[in-house]
């Protein structure tokens, strides 16, 4: 397990990072600086982000927002079914928790480590992804975020495919986010 300390604005943020469970073998992306040119659709940058993380989302999906007291709430439905892309952010949501069904031997899981550096956190900062592909076909994928946590459950590949472009949209708006190598 891993300790890292980022101070944002005054504030100090402690995150554990370590693992659970047994997903094949770990690879390492890091999360682009977001460009100018990244306005394809709805843009989500959510205000318990801390303007780190941006999201775009295709006009054609159907985008609700939820707010409380401490958090935010994006859910991204698809197709007549409503298959669900759901994405938190709050200072008490996410961590470093995974997938509620890890340990599921119906899905086999793999793993990458998601690599954030960006002058406003001071120091670089990892969260997880895990992507799963059931024994019926059907598609998981979980991310934790700075602040938050993305994911979808049992959708089908139809579906996955349109979530995964929000999913790789995904950047670090800072004055000087960095692309480790």
């Amino acid at each position: 397990m891993r300790c890292h300390i980022a101070i944002f604005e005054g504030f100090l943020f402690l995150s554990l990072l370590g693992q659970r469970g047994s997903p094949a073998a770990d690879s390492v992306r890091s999360v682009p600086a977001c460009q100018a040119d990244q306005t394809k659709g709805i843009r989500l940058a959510p205000d318990f982000g801390f303007g780190l993380t941006v999201f775009q989302v295709a006009q054609e999906l159907i985008l609700k927002k939820v707010t409380d007291v401490d958090f935010e709430a994006y859910y991204i439905s698809y197709g007549r079914r409503q298959e669900l892309l759901s994405i938190y952010f709050g200072l008490n949501v996410g961590g470093e928790k995974g997938p509620a069904n890890l340990n599921d031997a119906a899905i086999e899981w793999s793993k990458e480590t998601w690599r954030w550096t960006c002058d406003k956190l001071r120091v670089p900062l990892q969260t997880q992804q895990w992507k799963g592909v059931g024994s019926n076909g059907r598609l998981w994928r979980h991310v934790n975020l700075l602040y938050g946590f993305a994911s979808y459950e049992n959708v089908t590949q139809e579906a996955a495919a349109e979530f995964d472009k929000v999913f790789d949209s995904i950047c670090c708006e800072c004055a000087s986010c960095t692309k480790e190598k």
